[in-house]
C-alpha cells in the first residue's frame, strides 16, 4: 500500500516537473520570437509586469499587452509576468492591480490601477509616494484629489479594450429574424458583496424569473444560492433559466437580442469588457455601470438601464422596441467598432502604449 502511495506522488511530481519543462520551452521560443522581431541593442534588463491574473502570463494574448512587451523590448527591458520572472530577478516592476509582496528596494516600481477600487492595494499617500513612481488609473477624480498634494504622480490610464475590426456586425431588420432568439441574457457572477453592483444584478435577475421567465437566460457563476430569494414558483422558473457557466460569452450573445451590462461596482472611468463582450454580435447591451460611459462608446448603442425607473418599465421597453428601433441601436454600434481607435484611448492601441512608455521611459533615471 504505502509503495502504490509512494508511485503516486512520483508520478504526480514527474507530471508537474513535465508541465513545468513544457513552460519554460514556449516561454524560450516566444522570447525567441520577440527576439527575432526586436533585435535588442545591448544587454536586455528585466521588467517584471505583476498581474492580477492567475495564468498571468496570458495577459500578452491581448494586443495592448503585446505591443507593450514590444515597446519595452525596444528600450532595452524584456517584460515578462511573476511567472517567469521574480521581483528580486528584476530591474524594474510594473504592478497591475496587485504588487509583490516584497518590493525590491532601490529599483523603479509603477502601479496600474485597473480593477475596482475594492480590489486595490491599500496604501496612503505617504506610501504611495515613496513607493511608486507612476500610478495611472481611469479614476480622474483620484487623480485630482492626490495629485493637489503637488506629488503629481497619478496619471490618467483608461481600461484597455481589443476591438476586432470588422465589415458588419450581424444585423436583423425584421421580426422574423429575431424569432429564435432569446430577448434578455445576462452572462455574469454573483457575489454577495454589499459594496458593489451585484445586488442590481440580483434584482433584474428576480424580477425576469419571477415574472418573463420565457424571455430571459442566465449565465455564470454564484447564482445558485439565488433559489433562496424566489418565490416556490421563481424556483421551477430558475431550474429553466439558468444554464450555468458558458466558456465563450460570445456563443450566448449571438444569440440574444439584448445582453445586460452590470459592472461590478459603479464608478467613474470604470467602463470594464462587460459592455464589450456582446457588441461585435450585434446584441445591444443594457448597462448599468460609469456614470461617464457615453465618453467612451456613444449614448447611441446601448441602452442606460438608469433611465429606467423600474424593472418593469425596461422589460416593456425591450419587448416592445420597434424593429427599426432596434437596428438603430446595431446600426450605432457598428459603426462604432469599426471606428473604435479614432474614438477613445481605450481602444487604440499605439496611444495606449505611448502613454506608459512616455511616463516611463522620459524619465532620466531609466534611459537605456
Amino acid at each position: 500500500m504505502k509503495n502504490k502511495s509512494l508511485w503516486h506522488v512520483m508520478c504526480g511530481i514527474l507530471l508537474l516537473l513535465w508541465v513545468w519543462l513544457g513552460f519554460c520551452f514556449v516561454m524560450e521560443l516566444e522570447t525567441a520570437r520577440l527576439l527575432s522581431d526586436i533585435p535588442p541593442r545591448g544587454p536586455l534588463k528585466k521588467a517584471l509586469l505583476f498581474s492580477w491574473r492567475d495564468g498571468a502570463q496570458d495577459i500578452f494574448s491581448s494586443p495592448f499587452w503585446s505591443a507593450l512587451q514590444k515597446a519595452f523590448l525596444r528600450h532595452g527591458y524584456l517584460l515578462q509576468t511573476q511567472q517567469v520572472y521574480s521581483s528580486e530577478q528584476s530591474d524594474l516592476v510594473f504592478c497591475v492591480s496587485k504588487c509583490p509582496k516584497n518590493l525590491p528596494p532601490g529599483k523603479p516600481v509603477y502601479l496600474y490601477l485597473l480593477e475596482t477600487p475594492f480590489s486595490w492595494p491599500s496604501f496612503t499617500q505617504e506610501q504611495a509616494v515613496k513607493t511608486f513612481k507612476r500610478i495611472w488609473t481611469y479614476d480622474t477624480d483620484l487623480i485630482k484629489k492626490n495629485n493637489i498634494a503637488g506629488e503629481g504622480i497619478y496619471a490618467w490610464l483608461p481600461i484597455p479594450h481589443p476591438l476586432r475590426k470588422q465589415d458588419k456586425i450581424i444585423s436583423e431588420t425584421d421580426s422574423a429574424a429575431h424569432a429564435n432568439k432569446t430577448l434578455i441574457s445576462m452572462v455574469l457572477s454573483n457575489h454577495y458583496n454589499n459594496k458593489s453592483n451585484y445586488q442590481a444584478r440580483r434584482q433584474t435577475a428576480k424580477y425576469l424569473i419571477e415574472n418573463h421567465p420565457e424571455d430571459f437566460a442566465l449565465y455564470g457563476r454564484g447564482w445558485e444560492r439565488l433559489k433562496n430569494e424566489l418565490s416556490p414558483q421563481g424556483v421551477k422558473n430558475f431550474q429553466t433559466v439558468y444554464k450555468g457557466y458558458i466558456a465563450s460569452k460570445s456563443d450566448v450573445m449571438r444569440h440574444t437580442k439584448f445582453f445586460l451590462a452590470y459592472e461590478n461596482a459603479i464608478h467613474s472611468g470604470y467602463v470594464s469588457e462587460k459592455i464589450i463582450d456582446g457588441i461585435e454580435t450585434g446584441a445591444v447591451p443594457v448597462y448599468l455601470g460609469a456614470p461617464d460611459v457615453s465618453n467612451y462608446i456613444p449614448q447611441g448603442c446601448f441602452i442606460n438601464r438608469a433611465d429606467f425607473e423600474s424593472e418593469e418599465a425596461l422589460y416593456v421597453y425591450l419587448k416592445q422596441m420597434p424593429d427599426e428601433v432596434y437596428h438603430q441601436y446595431q446600426t450605432c454600434l457598428s459603426d462604432f467598432i469599426q471606428n473604435a481607435p479614432n474614438h477613445h484611448v481605450a481602444f487604440n492601441v499605439d496611444a495606449w502604449v505611448n502613454i506608459i512608455i512616455r511616463d516611463i521611459f522620459s524619465r532620466e533615471s531609466l534611459n537605456p
